[in-house]
């Protein structure tokens, strides 16, 4: 992915400039000024106090606008980001004071979170470059402590036993290597093996608890799994010196979309979490480019190409005997079964039953009839948004339900910057005080607030940071 993909797509540099037109260049300066000053003006404003809900008009975000209210608007809504930045930096630094073992609510959203957020006025940022800003330094920080960690429990493993925290702790792994834009190293390759290892027979990654909201659900495991597994063969830079990795994961990779196929579509009533709905889109985006060419190859009809196909080499000269037509890891009933499955077009009708459990209040609860949670809302609606084909959507911000669900967001957020959610799950480790507000809750409202602080900032910008680069298009060998 692109840092402009990844940005948004909307970058202005000077070589984009016209000297043509002086008066709206000098138009744009006044308008800039003016909003440096409207910024700075709230920036003054005591930290502990909240900005009064007026104070942010959502009607008015816009990225085009140019409006001193619609510029303040902003600025007030910056004011909440950063409150939610500090509160996350800070629970991020104490961690690893009191634990070893990584986590998803202290390194892996807290990193989706600073990643939401990059400096959209820095130099880097307007030459299209990716920035960490202030967060460079914690970025590395939260690298270096997973690798550590996961690399100190992986030594103990056997090939098939899995993490502590089985999928879901493989998944968000895999997922902070690639939001993190790390260079994969030894770390990287010991846990995509071990994603390989551990795959269960019917394709899925199983879960080791239910602690709804979060961590619930193995739909959500599987997309984490897949997303990983996307970013890592994207970042091999000669795939033809690794066919035989190459064909583990795109085996891996089929599996799970097999599994996924074979399971009920949720409707509005159905007792489906919030968490698996959202799953369920991220594991369809991630895949959509397979289906795609497996269509595709399949109305090409007896002359189509043989994917995984491979030429023999000393390094694998087995790999041309395996090889079968179209895709090689699945048998003509199978290959069947995932056609029709590409051809039913799902997507839009989870979109909509998702859209549909949104309470009155603007949030969404873990399940239909539940009362709203910070978590189940951000999630819902960085999930709604980022699945979506972000080159072409037009902007989100104007649609009812992200802004209800935006104002429920601003709504709920604590004067410390955090918020509140309360777990409803049986603890499965043992209780430890991190620093965080929310005593007992705090690793669930940690994780939370990093959701919730990455939608804000996704309507700061008015620009689509996806979860993930879609996946790469499977066109051919390796």
């Amino acid at each position: 992915m692109s840092t402009q993909e990844s940005m948004g797509g909307r970058i202005c540099t000077p070589a984009g400039v016209s000297r043509r037109f002086p008066i709206q260049i000098f138009l744009a300066g006044v308008a800039l000024f003016s909003a440096l000053q409207a910024q700075a003006q709230v920036h003054a404003q005591s930290p502990g106090k909240d900005s009064k809900d007026s104070d942010l008009k959502l009607e008015l975000f816009d990225v085009q606008a140019d409006r001193v209210d619609a510029m303040e608007n902003r600025a007030a809504l910056k004011i909440r980001i950063a409150r939610g930045i500090d509160r996350i930096s800070t629970g991020v630094d104490n961690y690893p004071k009191h634990r070893e073992c990584f986590s998803c609510h202290h390194q892996a959203v807290p990193l989706f979170a600073f990643r939401s957020y990059q400096t959209p006025d820095s130099a880097l940022f307007l030459f299209g470059e990716q920035s960490w800003g202030d967060q460079s330094e914690r970025r590395e920080r939260i690298l270096d402590f997973t690798r550590k960690s996961l690399a100190r429990e992986m030594s103990g493993l056997q090939a098939d036993q899995e993490l502590g925290g089985r999928g879901m702790t493989l998944g968000y792994a895999l997922w902070t290597m690639s939001v993190g834009l790390a260079d994969w190293g030894k770390t990287g390759d010991d846990l995509v093996q071990k994603a390989i290892d551990t795959q269960q027979a019917d394709g899925r990654w199983r879960i080791h608890s239910v602690r709804p909201p979060a961590a619930s659900s193995e739909m959500m495991a599987t997309a984490l799994v897949v997303s990983g597994l996307n970013h890592y063969e994207a970042s091999i830079k000669d795939p033809a010196q690794h066919q035989r990795k190459v064909r583990e994961i795109r085996k891996s990779i089929y599996r799970a979309v097999l599994w996924r196929s074979r399971q009920p579509e949720p409707v509005s009533t159905a007792p489906v979490s919030t968490e698996d709905l959202c799953g369920t889109l991220w594991l369809d985006y991630e895949t959509a480019s397979i289906l795609e060419v497996l269509r595709f190859q399949a109305m090409m009809g007896p002359s189509r190409p043989e994917v995984g196909n491979f030429p023999e080499s000393p390094e694998s000269p087995e790999l041309s005997d395996l090889a079968k037509p179209m895709v090689p890891y699945l048998s003509d009933s199978e290959l069947e079964e995932l056609l029709r499955f590409a051809g039913q077009g799902r997507t839009k009708e989870l979109r909509d039953v998702l859209q549909k459990r949104q309470n009155l209040d603007g949030g969404w609860g873990y399940e239909p009839g539940r009362e709203s949670d910070a978590y189940s809302t951000a999630t819902a609606l960085l999930f709604l948004v980022q699945t979506r084909d972000y080159k072409k959507a037009r902007s989100y911000v104007t649609n009812p339900w992200f802004r209800n669900g935006l104002a429920y967001l601003i709504r709920t957020q604590k004067d410390d910057g955090s918020w509140h959610v309360s777990s409803i799950a049986n603890p499965v480790q043992e209780y430890f005080d991190n620093g965080d507000p929310h005593e007992t809750d705090q690793f669930l409202s940690m994780q939370a607030t990093g959701w919730a602080v990455a939608v804000l900032a996704s309507a700061y910008h008015n620009a689509l940071f996806p979860l993930s680069a879609p996946a790469r298009r499977l066109v051919g060998p390796p």
